[in-house]
């Protein structure tokens, strides 16, 4: 894990590969600007660098990306018969394959949460608009005697 912008993930991964005796590696940064602006990137068959912000992003998206390389890597060591490693090889390609349109749905949600707020942040706008529109038009009506005071909220006798 990093928080700053990491060049040469590859040589980092073939330390800490080395050193902890490991098949697979996974990368975590902060934001999609310290991963070549990107969400997910796969380096290779066993390796991919993951922008996660403990702060904003759903934690099934680090579940998913865990499960991902720990089935990765139990392939990778597997002494099972060549047909079952061949069935898990192609089930993880295809489960890398679904990680570009994990990538994809996700910045269509921030665009469309975005949007969301400034939906929002308007219909707040209108709403108080229209109070104080309507309040106006009540105070004007306070004034005339021919509508009721209690309809109008405005008590008798005021202007």
């Amino acid at each position: 894990m990093t928080d700053s912008r990491r060049i040469g993930w590859g040589e980092y991964f073939d330390e800490a590969e080395r050193n902890r005796d490991a098949v697979a590696a996974i990368g975590i940064v902060r934001t999609p600007d310290q991963n070549d602006g990107q969400s997910i990137r796969v380096l290779g068959p066993r390796r991919l660098v993951l922008a996660f912000d403990p702060t904003s992003d759903d934690p099934e998206l680090l579940r998913t990306v865990v499960l991902l390389i720990r089935t990765v890597a139990l392939t990778a060591t597997s002494r099972t018969g060549t047909s079952e490693v061949a069935t898990a090889e192609e089930k993880i390609e295809e489960a890398l394959g679904q990680l570009g349109r994990l990538t994809k749905v996700k910045k269509l949600a921030d665009g469309i949460q975005k949007k969301a707020g400034a939906i929002d942040s308007e219909c707040t706008g209108l709403n108080a608009s229209i109070r104080r529109l309507l309040d106006d038009a009540l105070v004007a009506l306070a004034g005339s005697s021919s509508i009721p005071a209690q309809l109008t909220g405005v008590p008798s006798g005021a202007a």
